[in-house]
């Protein structure tokens, strides 16, 4: 009797409907009812079942990197070999490869306003950090083949004046002594950083020079770090000429087919051709195509009802 009591607890606990006592019924328990109340699980082996079933599933978060810039080379192995996205990663290389080369550009522009224009009272400011930040291959693709000129007036957003940089343009075109500096001016973007960055040293500007960077880094973040930098930084031309455009996962996902419509207007046919209500006008469709992203088995489309918000 007792140990029916706790069985019959412990399944109106768990929400089953409880066994009741064989005496009651005055009926013989059939084999497979005597074999489920038998092989009930103890008290403490529901819980840590139920605990189990409670826990989250799926793909776990990458573990996010906490280390600041002396990472060792162990941290620089787990990042490589267990991928998790750290400073070591490629793409953040790239983008300290970038600030450390726009910092070079309006220090040596700034350097050289001062030695043969004399001017102190206008300077160059910082590249607007969009730019720095973008290491897309399309983007940097294009960037290459701009004008130093073209690219430093797009300022930081953080300065109050936007045409800062542009007054020291045309204060430098004013100028008679300016062919050198008119000369940096008119040089692209990859011309500049292989012809100039790459070979720059403390002779050349009093800071932020190529040599200079490099020394920083080997004092912040240790040899591995460096040795990183200066691989990417003599493979970053070939990396933005020779690579090949890559499209997010959430492009992929959002750029299907981009169709802007209001609650009214519907939509008939998706194999080849998309028609609208009357009333509804100005919207267009960008692609039309179905996302192959999608891990959901698409059948039978053209029977199934879609809506877009």
């Amino acid at each position: 009797m007792i140990q029916n009591d706790i069985k019959n607890n412990f399944l109106v606990n768990i929400g089953c409907i409880p066994v009741l006592e064989p005496m009651k019924l005055q009926l013989p328990i059939s084999p497979t009812l005597k074999n489920l109340t038998q092989n009930l699980p103890s008290e403490e082996k529901a819980v840590n079942e139920l605990k189990f079933l409670s826990n989250k599933r799926g793909r776990k978060k990458k573990a996010l990197d906490t280390k600041d810039d002396n990472t060792d080379e162990s941290s620089y192995k787990n990042g490589k070999e267990g991928k998790v996205h750290n400073k070591f990663s490629n793409d953040n290389v790239k983008r300290r490869l970038k600030a450390f080369y726009h910092k070079y550009i309006i220090s040596l522009l700034n350097n050289l306003m001062k030695t043969l224009l004399n001017q102190t009272n206008i300077k160059f400011v910082k590249i607007n950090s969009k730019i720095t930040k973008d290491i897309t291959i399309e983007y940097n693709r294009s960037l290459l083949n701009k004008k130093i000129k073209d690219i430093i007036i797009d300022i930081s957003n953080k300065y109050v004046d936007r045409d800062n940089n542009k007054k020291c343009l045309q204060f430098i075109e004013k100028q008679e002594d300016n062919k050198e500096i008119i000369k940096i001016l008119n040089m692209t973007y990859e011309e500049l950083y292989t012809d100039y960055y790459l070979k720059s040293n403390k002779n050349d500007t009093k800071e932020n020079s190529f040599e200079e960077h490099k020394e920083i880094l080997l004092k912040k973040c240790g040899q591995i770090y460096l040795d990183k930098y200066i691989e990417n930084s003599e493979k970053l031309i070939d990396f933005f000429t020779s690579g090949k455009n890559r499209k997010s996962r959430k492009k992929l996902i959002s750029e299907v087919f981009e169709i802007h419509l209001d609650n009214d207007s519907k939509i008939s046919g998706l194999n080849n051709e998309v028609t609208y209500s009357d009333d509804v006008e100005n919207y267009f469709i960008k692609k039309n195509m179905v996302s192959t992203c999608s891990q959901t088995d698409i059948y039978d489309i053209n029977t199934k009802l879609i809506s877009f918000a």
